[in-house]
């Protein structure tokens, strides 16, 4: 839809123009020569310079079980926080990872979550209240 809007408002620009233009007591032939080059190149580009990419969601699939944890500490403002695993170990927590709205997690809430290797070490992902 946007593409043909774009393609309507160059086509009267092109006409303001050529009308304009016989002021200047330019030749007709001419007039019409560059405002087929100007129009044909216009309708190229409105459908050249307007192409969308969608994007699809990117869904994470985890080959691993759920684990039970109790939130140890979560700044809301920062967006993260640590979850004590039931073992005893801590997790790293993004809210970005954080499966419910509003996706903040508060102190000693019981949570489910996936852990997953991280470089910076174990982050939970898909975290959910228990």
């Amino acid at each position: 839809m946007k593409t043909y809007l774009n393609f309507i408002l160059i086509s009267i620009g092109l006409i303001i123009a050529a009308a304009s233009i016989q002021f200047l007591n330019i030749s007709a032939k001419h007039i019409l020569i560059a405002g087929a080059i100007i129009f044909a190149i216009s309708l190229i580009l409105s459908f050249i310079t307007h192409t969308t990419k969608t994007s699809t969601p990117k869904i994470k699939l985890y080959d691993g079980d759920t684990v039970s944890g109790k939130v140890k500490w979560f700044n809301k403002t920062k967006g993260f926080g640590f979850i004590t695993q039931s073992n005893g170990e801590d997790v790293f927590v993004h809210q970005t990872s954080i499966a419910f709205k509003p996706g903040i997690l508060k102190e000693g809430q019981d949570v489910t979550m996936y852990v997953v290797d991280d470089p910076k070490g174990p982050q939970a992902e898909n975290v959910q209240r228990a």
